[in-house]
């Protein structure tokens, strides 16, 4: 009965678990069957056949209510099958995703111990080691004390017998006075006529003369001593504490690494002289951001109130100006009769060709950022942007064709984090290796040309003792000279590859600098120029190179 049902409604056997009451279907429910009606064609639950024969008596049924409860029954055992199966077959996908997280917790389980015990492993070695530094530090320490204790007795002894050597010397000549003095006493009771009397008048005067220069000490006899003691002896005791010392600080580089800073060394001789730079059409103070120096020694600078170059002869006297579309920022040497200028609200670099003292401008490209730094390395333009604020963005430096098609940009280090926080004046090596940045809050980043080495931060704000960076130039191969607006300092920076480099102070306040911004040093007079904010004159040192 069932199979002709089937088949009186055309469809197959494996979907009859599909078939369900044709009005509750209209009507969103899914409920199962009871009948079938051919003259309707129609199916129907208890409820809608209930309904359905009330209405039209005259309908033919496919399966009487006989058979009825067999097609329900079998409908059911279908579906238990199924879900039987199905939930069999979930079962076992559940079992095999407890036995993979089981292998794999024990995976985990087997590479935490490994881990753990290589972590100890090396944490007891460190601690070896540090152990063993430290016991090496106080034997050091130990032994540095006991020798300078040694020496400081030694010494103390020696001004000692010094000492007890002159007081001999002065009570042997006060026994020798006394002894004079009581044989003048006999003298002047045996005296008899008035020679002798002035005769011991004179040796007396002389007497009393010896006595006074004994007294008063006027060859200070004692001050020579304690000279002596204080100057070359205690000099020769500190020449040890140093090298005890530099040898202890040496030891605790193996803990981390220690600048040694030699404070005692001599300052380089810096003899400063004022150039006036006021140009004949200036309607404000001067402000002269930016300068370099040419092969000849000549210096042009950039000026920031007056929007023109100004361009010094060898003896730094101003002989002619160039006024600018726009404020300037920096300059560089990018030719051997040519200059790049920064333009910093127009943002576009702008070249002007120099012959015997006058300028032109030439060529531009723009930059599409507001610029500051800018530096030349053979046919590339370097130009620091960005960092001024938010609508800047982040600081980089990009590198451009002469053209001005931008080849790269430089703003983060092989771990991800910004190079720079606000890139300001830039310089490049001799040799054209390496181009260095100073940062007004990174310090000093250093970029290699050659790109075989990643762009890093090469002398952090800490290292560097900067607060803000601004103006950099290079002295020679080894020296990193550096100005720092706020702090009104310039700084030099010896040994360029750091390993004991060595920070020195070169000028100061004490020198007149107030508000640096730049920095270029002229190779031929071995002179460092220094130009400041809101004044008409710039500083050039002499300096004292090693």
């Amino acid at each position: 009965m069932a199979l002709k049902f089937y088949q009186s409604l055309d469809i197959k056997e494996k979907d009859f678990d599909e078939l369900f009451c044709t009005e509750c279907t209209r009507n969103g429910s899914s409920v199962d069957i009871l009948n079938f009606c051919v003259g309707c064609e129609s199916l129907f639950c208890f409820q809608c056949l209930q309904d359905h024969r009330r209405d039209d008596t005259s309908s033919e049924w496919m399966v009487d209510e006989d058979n009825i409860s067999n097609v329900n029954n079998w409908k059911l055992e279908k579906n238990n099958n199924r879900y039987s199966k199905n939930t069999n077959q979930t079962t076992q996908q559940l079992i095999e995703i407890k036995e993979k997280l089981l292998t794999l917790q024990k995976q985990l389980q087997n590479h935490s111990e490994h881990d753990q015990a290589e972590c100890e492993n090396r944490l007891r070695k460190v601690k070896e080691h540090v152990d063993r530094k430290i016991t090496d530090l106080k034997t050091n320490i130990l032994d540095w004390l006991e020798e300078f204790r040694t020496y400081t007795a030694v010494a103390i002894e020696e001004f000692h017998h010094e000492i007890e050597k002159a007081y001999s010397e002065k009570t042997m000549s006060v026994k020798i006075l006394m002894a004079k003095s009581d044989a003048t006493l006999v003298k002047l009771q045996n005296a008899k006529t008035k020679s002798d009397v002035d005769d011991i008048a004179g040796f007396t005067e002389q007497t009393q003369s010896e006595a006074r220069r004994i007294l008063e000490d006027p060859d200070n006899h004692y001050a020579r001593i304690l000279k002596k003691i204080t100057a070359a002896e205690l000099e020769n005791a500190n020449a040890i504490f140093s090298e005890s010392m530099e040898e202890f600080l040496g030891n605790i580089n193996a803990l981390g690494k220690c600048l040694i800073e030699d404070n005692s060394s001599e300052p380089r001789e810096a003899v400063c002289k004022f150039y006036d730079v006021t140009g004949p059409e200036d309607t404000s103070i001067c402000d002269i951001n930016g300068s370099c120096v040419m092969s000849d020694g000549s210096i042009l600078l950039t000026d920031w109130n007056n929007t023109n170059i100004k361009y010094l002869n060898q003896t730094y006297q101003l002989t002619n100006t160039c006024d600018l579309p726009g404020i300037p920022w920096a300059i560089c040497c990018s030719g051997r009769d040519e200059v790049a200028v920064s333009l910093h609200f127009l943002q576009k670099i702008q070249f002007v060709s120099l012959n015997e003292g006058n300028m032109k401008l030439t060529f531009s490209f723009k930059v599409n950022q507001k610029c500051r730094g800018v530096a030349c390395a053979g046919n590339k333009i370097f130009v620091s942007c960005g960092g001024g604020g938010i609508l800047e963005g982040r600081g980089q430096v990009h590198m451009f064709t002469r053209e001005g098609t931008i080849l790269k940009t430089f703003k983060l280090d092989t771990m991800g984090r910004n190079l720079f926080s606000c890139p300001q004046h830039m310089t490049v090596s001799d040799d054209g290796e390496f181009l260095y940045t100073a940062d007004k809050h990174s310090g000093v980043v250093r970029i290699d040309l050659q790109m075989t080495i990643p762009a890093e931060i090469y002398l952090s704000a800490v290292e560097s003792k900067t607060e803000e960076a601004k103006g950099i130039c290079l002295i020679g191969d080894s020296d990193i000279v550096m100005c720092d607006f706020i702090l009104n300092t310039v700084d030099v920076h010896n040994n360029i590859e750091r390993d004991g480099a060595s920070f020195q102070t070169l000028l100061d306040r004490n020198d007149d600098i107030c508000n640096p911004q730049s920095l270029c040093y002229n190779r031929n007079k071995k002179q460092l120029v220094v130009t400041s904010g809101n004044t008409n004159f710039i500083q050039v040192f002499d300096m004292e190179t090693e």
